[in-house]
C-alpha cells in the first residue's frame, strides 16, 4: 500500500524584506523627489502659460488697492462733516457758540489730516470756518472761502433736507482746486445750513505720493477731458495748476495712454471693472491698468497705473533660478534622507503620531516627547513640546470648540450664518468737550483704560467685542459659540459695566475731574454673523436690521438720560420678553427709531443693583 506524501506546510514569510529604516528613507526620499519635482515643473509651465493669469490678479489687487486707500481718506471726511451736522444740528443758538464751533473745527482738522479747510455756513450764506495751509497751520477762513462767490460754488442750496453726506463737483477758490463734500443742518425739519469739508490739492498730492510708494509704482488721475489732476512722482507740479493736459505732462510712458490698445486677456479684470491697456509687443512695452474714480466730479475720474512688461519677465527668470536652486536643494534633502533613514526611523514615527494628534486637535493624546542623541530629532523633538506647552497655554484663552473647528473644518467654522444674538453699542456722552481738555496722549490713555473696563466686562460673559467706533464699541452674545443664555449675559455685562462708570465716576469727581457718562443700547434679533470682507481682507461681524436697532436704542439714550445719570441702559422689547424675571425694567415708551417704520418697545434697565462693579462670570456656552 502506497503512503500517501505529507503536505508541505505554507510559506508565510515575506518573499522579499526590506529595513523600516530604508524603506522610510527611499519612500520619503523619493516621494519628496517626485512631488516636489512635479511641484517645480508644474510652477515653471504655469509662469510661462499663465503669465497673463498672473498678470490679472496684480492688476485687480493693485487697483483696487489704490481704490480703496482714497476711499479710506475720503471717509474720514465724511465722518467730519456727518459728525459736525448732527452736533450743530442739535446746538440750541449757534451764534452764541462761535467761538466753541471754531474750537471744534480746529479739533477735527488737526485729527483728520486730508480735510484741509471746514466751513459752516448759515440759511443766508453767512458763514465762519477754519482752514490750514501747506505748513500746517491753522488759521480762521477769510473772505475768499466765506464769500458769496465760493457759497455759489459750493451749490449748497441744491442740498434738500436730506441728512446726509454729498460730494459737490470740485471748487475752484483764488485758483486752487478743492474737493468738497456738504451736508445740510436740518432743525426740527428745517434746514438752517450746511457744514462742508474740503480736500485740496495738498491732501491730493500727499495721496498720490503714498500709493506710489506703497505700491512701488507710478499712479496717475485723469479727468474725463484726458487731463492730469494727480500723479505719483510729479506731485510739485501741481502747486500753482489743477490740471495739465495729459500729452503736455512731462511723462513720457503716460504720453503712450491714449494709444494704449485694451488688451483681452484680462477677462478677469474686466468682470471687476478693472480695465488693462498695453503697448508694444510680448515682453516690450507698458502695462496701464485703471478703474473709475466715480463720486468726487461730475464725472468719473480715472485712476491709473503702469509698470513695464520687462518686470514681468524679469520675474520669471528669477523664479526659474529659483527653482534650479530648489531642484539642487531637494536632491541634496533626498540624499541627506537616505543617509539618515537608519538613524531616525523610530523617532520619526513618535515624532509623526504626535504631529497628527496636532493635526486633529487632540492635546489629551500627547506627551511629551523624549531627548534624542541625534541634533536634528532632538530639535524636532523640543520644537514639538515647546508647541504643545504653548497650544495648552493657547486653548486656556480660546474655547476648545472653535480652534478645534478650525483646525477640523477650516473657513467653513467661520462661514455666515444666521443666528439669534443680543447686540450691545455704547458712547460716552459729551465726549468731545472732555477731550479738548486732553491732550493726544492723555485721550488715548482714558479710552484705553475705558474700553479695556468694558471688554473685561464683556469677555467675562462671553461676550464678543466687534469694533472700536470712537469713544464707542459693538459687542455681542451668542456668536461664535451658540450661548443659548446670550440675553441674560448682555445684561448682566450691561449692569456690571454701569456699575464699574459709577464706581469710576466717585474717583473723577473727588479729584475734581468731570465724570464719564456712558449710554448703552442693547437688541435681540437674528442677525447674519461670520466671516465677512472682500477677497483679501475679512472680519468675523454681524450685519442685519438688529444692528441698526441697537445703534439707534443707544441714540435714544439721549433724550432719556437723566442729567444726574452715570450710565443709561436703553433696551427694547425683544431684550424685555427674553429677559423674563432676570432683570428689572422701567417702560420707556413705544418709539419710532430713524430709518424704521415700525414702532419698537423701549425700556430702560434698572441699574439698582449695580452698585458695586463685580464682574460675574458664567459656565461656558456650548459649541456652535
Amino acid at each position: 500500500m502506497n503512503k500517501t506524501a505529507p503536505r508541505p506546510e505554507p510559506d508565510y514569510s515575506p518573499r522579499m524584506q526590506m529595513s523600516l529604516r530604508w524603506l522610510l528613507a527611499l519612500s520619503f526620499g523619493g516621494l519628496v523627489a517626485i512631488s516636489v519635482a512635479a511641484v517645480l515643473a508644474i510652477s515653471v509651465f504655469a509662469n510661462f502659460a499663465n503669465t497673463y493669469s498672473l498678470l490679472n490678479e496684480r492688476a485687480i489687487t493693485l487697483i483696487n488697492g489704490m481704490v480703496r486707500s482714497i476711499k479710506d481718506e475720503t471717509d474720514q471726511a465724511e465722518r467730519v462733516v456727518s459728525t459736525l451736522a448732527l452736533e450743530l444740528s442739535q446746538e440750541a443758538d449757534p451764534e452764541a457758540d462761535k467761538a466753541q464751533i471754531s474750537q471744534q473745527l480746529k479739533a477735527f482738522l488737526r485729527a483728520v489730516p486730508v480735510v484741509e479747510g471746514i466751513l459752516v455756513f448759515d440759511r443766508d450764506g453767512k458763514g465762519l470756518g477754519e482752514v490750514r495751509s501747506e505748513d500746517g497751520t491753522i488759521t480762521a477762513a477769510g473772505e475768499r472761502f466765506l464769500g458769496a462767490k465760493t457759497y455759489s460754488a459750493l451749490n449748497l442750496d441744491a442740498l434738500k433736507s436730506v441728512n446726509t453726506a454729498f460730494w459737490g463737483p470740485p471748487v475752484t477758490i483764488s485758483g486752487a482746486r478743492y474737493h468738497d463734500i456738504s451736508q445740510a443742518l436740518i432743525r426740527d425739519g428745517q434746514v438752517v445750513g450746511h457744514v462742508t469739508a474740503l480736500i485740496g490739492q495738498t491732501s491730493m498730492n500727499r495721496i498720490m505720493s503714498d500709493l506710489g510708494k506703497q505700491n512701488d509704482t507710478t499712479v496717475f488721475v485723469l479727468t474725463s477731458g484726458n487731463e492730469v489732476v494727480g500723479h505719483s512722482t510729479r506731485a510739485d507740479l501741481f502747486r500753482d495748476r489743477n490740471a495739465i493736459p495729459l500729452m503736455a505732462f512731462p511723462d513720457p510712458v503716460l504720453h503712450q495712454f491714449p494709444a494704449a490698445r485694451q488688451s483681452d486677456e484680462f477677462e478677469r479684470a474686466s468682470s471687476q471693472a478693472v480695465k488693462v491697456f498695453e503697448t508694444g509687443d510680448g515682453l516690450g512695452g507698458y502695462v496701464f491698468i485703471t478703474r473709475e474714480l466715480p463720486g468726487y466730479a461730475d464725472h468719473p475720474y480715472t485712476l491709473g497705473a503702469y509698470f513695464s512688461k520687462a518686470d514681468i519677465g524679469n520675474e520669471i527668470r528669477r523664479a526659474m533660478k529659483s527653482m534650479l536652486a530648489g531642484l539642487a536643494g531637494l536632491l541634496a534633502a533626498v540624499l541627506a534622507a537616505i543617509l539618515l533613514g537608519k538613524r531616525i526611523s523610530l523617532p520619526m514615527v513618535r515624532i509623526a503620531e504626535t504631529a497628527g494628534s496636532f493635526s486633529a486637535f487632540r492635546l489629551e493624546d500627547i506627551s511629551v516627547l523624549p531627548r534624542s542623541r541625534i541634533t536634528e530629532i532632538d530639535k524636532q523633538a523640543q520644537a514639538l513640546n515647546r508647541l504643545y506647552t504653548a497650544m495648552e497655554e493657547f486653548s486656556r484663552y480660546v474655547p476648545h470648540e472653535i480652534v478645534s473647528s478650525l483646525v477640523r473644518y477650516g473657513p467653513e467654522a467661520t462661514k455666515p450664518v444666521e443666528r439669534e444674538v443680543t447686540i450691545m453699542f455704547t458712547d460716552i456722552v459729551g465726549f468731545t468737550s472732555i477731550s479738548e481738555r486732553l491732550n493726544a496722549s492723555q485721550t488715548a490713555e482714558l479710552l484705553n483704560r475705558h474700553f479695556a473696563g468694558i471688554c473685561e466686562h464683556v469677555a467675562a460673559t462671553h461676550g464678543t467685542v466687534d469694533k472700536f467706533m470712537g469713544d464707542g464699541l459693538m459687542a455681542f452674545w451668542g456668536a461664535p459659540l451658540n450661548d443659548p443664555d446670550h440675553v441674560r449675559h448682555a445684561l448682566s455685562a450691561a449692569r456690571s459695566i454701569a456699575a464699574l462708570v459709577a464706581s469710576e465716576n466717585v474717583d473723577r469727581r473727588n479729584r475734581g475731574r468731570k465724570p464719564l457718562r456712558l449710554r448703552i443700547g442693547l437688541h435681540t434679533g437674528k442677525v447674519v454673523v461670520g466671516n465677512i470682507g472682500g477677497e483679501e481682507r475679512q472680519n468675523y461681524t454681524m450685519v442685519g436690521d438688529a444692528v441698526n436697532v441697537a445703534q439707534r436704542l443707544e441714540n435714544l439714550g439721549k433724550e432719556l438720560m437723566h442729567p444726574r445719570d452715570d450710565c443709561i441702559v436703553v433696551v427694547s422689547g425683544q431684550v424685555v420678553e427674553a429677559a423674563g424675571s432676570e432683570a428689572s425694567f422701567t417702560p420707556a415708551g413705544t418709539r419710532v427709531l430713524p430709518g424704521r417704520e415700525k414702532p419698537i418697545q423701549a425700556c430702560l434697565l434698572r441699574l439698582d443693583d449695580a452698585s458695586q462693579p463685580n464682574i460675574v462670570r458664567f459656565p461656558g456656552a456650548t459649541s456652535a
